[in-house]
């Protein structure tokens, strides 16, 4: 869902403000005031069901001991998307809209990496992947069962200590969101040459 909808807005973002605004046009011309009360709702449904979802992926990668920090972080993340859309409102040169895009498609992608690791973990519990040992071990460095550690773990994917089923379902993860995005682009370039 999350790769889905970066690569949607990747190929949609460009238009989307005037597609909307030209539609709500002749919405307005028609007065077909359904049209935009069914769109307004859609978009609020949209958005709140994306929010649930990261929130829940953010929630069920996080381990009972570490659901304080959690929550605290998804207070924090409601903050600074407040504070980003305070800066984008007041213009640009703050922050270019271009720039928060390219920022939120990272973030995205990075909580995706979180929520397929979570599930690469889970598959190997139930013993559906093998367990092997860990590969190599930076938990001196960023424990991911520490506060900070376990931050970056529930929004990244990150593992102190992988093992081959994990940095495999990394390698394949990353891989194919590169290639999708690479596709893209080439289709992207495709259409507008």
């Amino acid at each position: 869902l999350i790769v889905q909808m970066v690569v949607w807005m990747r190929g949609h973002g460009r238009t989307l403000k005037r597609d909307l605004e030209a539609g709500l046009k002749a919405a307005a011309i028609r007065q077909s005031w359904w049209a935009v009360f069914i769109l307004a709702m859609a978009a609020v449904a949209r958005e709140g069901s994306e929010t649930v979802v990261f929130l829940y992926g953010s929630l069920a990668a996080a381990k009972q001991s570490e659901m304080a920090g959690v929550l605290a972080s998804i207070a924090v993340g409601v903050a600074a998307a407040g504070a980003s859309y305070a800066a984008l409102r007041a213009g640009a040169r703050f922050m270019p809209w271009r720039g928060f895009f390219r920022v939120s498609e990272v973030m995205l992608l990075l909580l995706g990496a979180a929520l397929f690791t979570t599930g690469v973990d889970d598959l190997v519990s139930a013993g559906i992947l093998p367990f092997g040992a860990p590969l190599w071990d930076m938990s001196a460095v960023l424990d991911d069962g520490g506060r900070l550690g376990g931050l970056i773990s529930a929004l990244t994917g990150y593992r102190a200590a992988p093992d081959a089923a994990t940095l495999g379902g990394w390698i394949v993860y990353w891989a194919t969101v590169a290639g999708i995005l690479r596709w893209q682009s080439r289709s992207l370039q495709a259409r507008l040459a």
